[in-house]
C-alpha cells in the first residue's frame, strides 16, 4: 500500500498583503497636495487703468453697425476697434444685434473683433438691452 502524504499546499498571503500595504502607502505619498486655484486679478492687485465705457458693436436690421453710437462701416470695424481698446485694461466686446439678423454677420463681427484684440465677447438682444423687461 502506497502512503498518500497528507499535507495541503497553502499560499501564504502575508507577503501580498504586505506589498499591497507598500504600494498603498507609496501611492499616498506621491499623491499631489497642492491646491489648484484659479486666482482673478482685481483693480487693486493689477495696477491697470480701469475705463468705465465697454465697447458695443450694435447692428440694425439692415445691417449697419454702430460702435458705442457712432455710425461705422464694416469695412473700418476692426481699425476703429483696435483703436478703441488700444490703451485699455478692459477689452470686452458687447454685440446687440435683432433676432431676424443673419448670424453670419454676427459672426464676423465677433471674428474682426477678436483680430482686433477683443477679449471676452457677450452678445445681447438689442431688443432687450438698456430697456427693463415688460411685467407679464
Amino acid at each position: 500500500m502506497q502512503m498518500r502524504d497528507s499535507r495541503q499546499a497553502r499560499i501564504n498571503v502575508t507577503p501580498y498583503i504586505d506589498i499591497l500595504l507598500v504600494l498603498l502607502i507609496i501611492f499616498m505619498v506621491i499623491q499631489p497636495t497642492a491646491r489648484f486655484e484659479l486666482r482673478a486679478r482685481t483693480h487693486s492687485e493689477s495696477g491697470l487703468r480701469w475705463n468705465s465705457a465697454p465697447a458695443l458693436v450694435e447692428i440694425d436690421r439692415s445691417g449697419a453697425l454702430h460702435l458705442n453710437g457712432r455710425p461705422l462701416s464694416f469695412a473700418m470695424l476692426g481699425e476703429a476697434l483696435f483703436e478703441f481698446f488700444k490703451g485699455r485694461s478692459r477689452t470686452n466686446l458687447f454685440v446687440s444685434a435683432p433676432e431676424d439678423v443673419p448670424f453670419g454677420l454676427v459672426a464676423g463681427v465677433i471674428d474682426i473683433a477678436k483680430g482686433a484684440g477683443a477679449g471676452d465677447v457677450g452678445l445681447l438682444d438689442s431688443g432687450r438691452f438698456g430697456k427693463p423687461e415688460p411685467a407679464r
